[in-house]
C-alpha cells in the first residue's frame, strides 16, 4: 500500500472452505461472540510476532458499520475482534472511527470502483475522549480485506487528528 502504515497483518488467507465458513458465519451468521473468539485466538497468535510492536502500547481501533447495518445484522463483527484482541492484549479500544453515511455496499465492486467512489464514509470524531499518551500508535481491526480502500479511507479520516503510527490486522484477505 502506498499508506504510510506501520505495519499491516492479515490472519486468515481464505485459501480453505473452513475458513470461508468461518467468515461468512461471523459476518452473517448471527453469532456475534464468534468474533470475540476469533480476536482473541488472532491475538494469542500474532502479539509475540516480531512483525508488529508490543500490543498494549497500542489502542485498537474497529472498522465501524453505519448504524442501520449494525441494528440489522444486531453487531458489528469487527468490534467484536477488536473485543477479542483488547481482552487478550490490554489494549485500549478506540471508538473515535466513526460512519455516519451509510452509502452502499462495495462488497461485489472492484478495486477501481470501490476507489471511485469519492466521498469517504469515515469521520473521525475528535470530541470522544483524548486519545491516552500512553498510546503509542493506532490499530485498526477488520474482518475482511479485499482491496484495502476501507482501511484506506480510515487511515484517511483518522490522520485529520492522529499524526502517530497506525496499523492494520484484518482477519482475512479476500483478494488471495
Amino acid at each position: 500500500m502506498r499508506l504510510d502504515w506501520t505495519f499491516g497483518i492479515t490472519w486468515l488467507r481464505l485459501t480453505r472452505p473452513e475458513e470461508r465458513r468461518l467468515v461468512h458465519n461471523l459476518k452473517y451468521g448471527g453469532n456475534a461472540t464468534l468474533g470475540a473468539q476469533l480476536g482473541k485466538a488472532m491475538a494469542r497468535e500474532l502479539q509475540n510476532s516480531t512483525h508488529i510492536p508490543p500490543c498494549a502500547h497500542w489502542s485498537v481501533a474497529p472498522i465501524p458499520l453505519h448504524w442501520r447495518r449494525q441494528r440489522q445484522r444486531g453487531y458489528n463483527q469487527s468490534e467484536m475482534l477488536a473485543a477479542g484482541w483488547s481482552h487478550n492484549t490490554g489494549a485500549p479500544v478506540l471508538n473515535h472511527l466513526e460512519r455516519p453515511h451509510s452509502g452502499k455496499s462495495l462488497t461485489k465492486f472492484g478495486r477501481a470502483q470501490r476507489i471511485g467512489t469519492r466521498q469517504n464514509p469515515f469521520v473521525w470524531n475528535p470530541k470522544k475522549p483524548t486519545i491516552s499518551p500512553a498510546t503509542q500508535g493506532i490499530l485498526f481491526i477488520d474482518d475482511v480485506i479485499t482491496t484495502g480502500s476501507t482501511l484506506e479511507r480510515a487511515h484517511a479520516a483518522a490522520r485529520q487528528y492522529w499524526k502517530g503510527p497506525l496499523g492494520y490486522i484484518t482477519m482475512a484477505d479476500a483478494a488471495r
